[in-house]
């Protein structure tokens, strides 16, 4: 279940949409990076799309494991809000781009 760090960053993410803090976005946002980068390397292109494979929603859940609902949501929940968080700070181009990429394909 490799969507548990995604899920674990949507508190972080409700109380800086909610604060819009940048002191607080300053100190979640190597948390939300790193989880992000995880992503951005994790997905995998299959010709024409991202997709998340090999991610179980629950124990002994049948294979394929590939795009499990709850993760797809997690993931694009994640990334929307490192590419704003990152805006906000005016930091990481590069990598917003990157994960821009990944929602948008």
């Amino acid at each position: 279940m490799k969507a548990i760090g995604a899920f674990a960053a949507t508190d972080m993410l409700q109380h800086y949409y909610m604060t819009r803090d940048p002191a607080y976005a300053q100190t979640i946002y190597e948390t939300i990076r790193s989880i992000a980068v995880f992503w951005r390397d994790y997905l995998i292109k299959d010709g024409t799309r991202y997709v998340i494979e090999n991610d179980a929603q629950q124990e002994g859940d049948q294979y394929p494991q590939t795009n499990g609902v709850m993760s797809l949501g997690l993931v694009r929940s994640l990334l929307r809000g490192a590419i704003d968080i990152a805006t906000e700070l005016g930091v990481d181009a590069a990598l917003r781009a990157d994960w821009q990429d990944r929602l948008d394909t």
